[in-house]
């Protein structure tokens, strides 16, 4: 398949090393003409695009089999922007297709919002507590509504990424000796990059529909966790002043268990 990526981050960079050899050929976008020398020697191809671009979008996707929507907003971009707009542009790109098309689109667990503290899976009803976590919301709407006899669509929903470069012994380290509003009796949710590039290499495979949470086993609550990885560093723990809202909207346990009844497997953990 000919895919075109957009967003070439944390997770696009690394679905770029991996089917450097195949067995896909990856259309890397980018928004900054700084980034395409770097994108021109991994990807088949570098193209400087963002998702207003209708049709520069329209034209690009029309030489594609599927898109992996990887976006992330930049220092002056908005989520509205970054996000629902983009879903509307592809969707517009997309509405005269007639031969079949991918569509893989990394959302996340904040969707669910607070769902004191309970195991939540693809079929529970939405609660996102912020204007962010709304907008994401909608954006998996609109991706869905691509759905047709042509057009295919996956939705991914993902929690805290970490991995090299983004470990979160990192994390704890900036976090020690805090205080922090809310409770650190929110339960995590994190997603490591590694397993995150294998599902969406599984779900192209499998030519998968539908929603599936990308989450790890693991649902230490926020204080067990930074305590944990604090004590193994010999630093103090953050503290929580149990007022205030939380930093992180999502109170729920994320259930993995639709990703695994097809065959996926997750590999890293936390501890």
């Amino acid at each position: 398949m000919r895919i075109l990526l957009l967003g070439s981050g944390y997770i696009g960079t690394a679905l770029l090393m991996l089917w450097q050899r195949g067995p896909h050929e990856l259309w890397a976008t980018t928004t900054t003409k700084e980034k395409l020398k770097a994108l021109d020697k991994i990807a088949a191809e570098a193209i400087l695009l963002d998702g207003s671009q209708q049709d520069l979008l329209t034209k690009t996707l029309s030489a594609c089999d599927g898109i992996i929507i990887s976006v992330a907003p930049g220092k002056d971009q908005s989520y509205l922007n970054t996000y629902l707009q983009t879903a509307h542009h592809i969707k517009i790109s997309l509405s005269e297709r007639t031969v079949p098309f991918y569509i893989l689109y990394t959302s996340s667990t904040s969707v669910y919002g607070d769902q004191k503290g309970n195991a939540v899976d693809e079929n529970t009803p939405l609660n996102p507590l912020t204007e962010n976590s709304r907008i994401l919301s909608e954006t998996e709407s609109v991706y869905l509504s691509c759905q047709s006899a042509v057009v295919d669509v996956c939705i991914f929903r993902l929690g805290g990424i970490y991995g090299p470069n983004r470990e979160l012994t990192n994390r704890a380290k900036w976090m020690t000796g805090r205080d922090l509003p809310g409770s650190g009796n929110f339960p995590t949710n994190h997603s490591h990059r590694d397993d995150i590039v294998k599902a969406i290499d599984f779900a192209l495979e499998k030519r998968l529909t539908g929603i599936y949470n990308i989450v790890g086993d693991e649902h230490p609550t926020r204080q067990e966790l930074y305590v944990t990885l604090c004590s193994q560093q010999n630093l103090p723990p953050p503290k929580w002043t149990g007022s205030g809202p939380s930093l992180h909207g999502t109170n729920a346990i994320v259930s993995n268990a639709k990703i695994k009844k097809q065959g996926f497997f997750f590999t890293e953990k936390i501890f």
